[in-house]
């Protein structure tokens, strides 16, 4: 999706928002006392986990490549901070 925008005329509105628009992400946010970045870094630390992602690989390579790309290219997605909390408890059960 990003690449299409990218590829669309820089003076259509679809050039800069791909989801929402000035009013979601600013108006009405500003009116209602929202900071959009701390709400999405609050989203990311909930959900961006590697505990909650399905990685699917295709391509005309062998599985020891696929498997190679997989490890180095996303080994280090981390586990969300709600995920470590979970963890915890259940690691710490007899």
């Amino acid at each position: 999706m990003e690449l299409v925008r990218k590829c669309a005329n820089p003076k259509h509105p679809f050039y800069n928002f791909v989801i929402g628009n000035k009013d979601t992400l600013q108006t009405k946010p500003v009116k209602d006392g929202v900071l959009i970045h701390q709400e999405l870094l609050k989203f990311y630390n909930s959900y961006y986990s590697s505990e909650k992602m399905t990685l699917i690989l295709m391509g005309n390579y062998d599985m020891e490549k696929l498997e190679e790309w997989a490890v180095s290219k996303f080994t280090d997605v981390p586990v969300g901070l709600d995920m470590v909390a979970v963890r915890e408890k259940v690691d710490a059960f007899p």
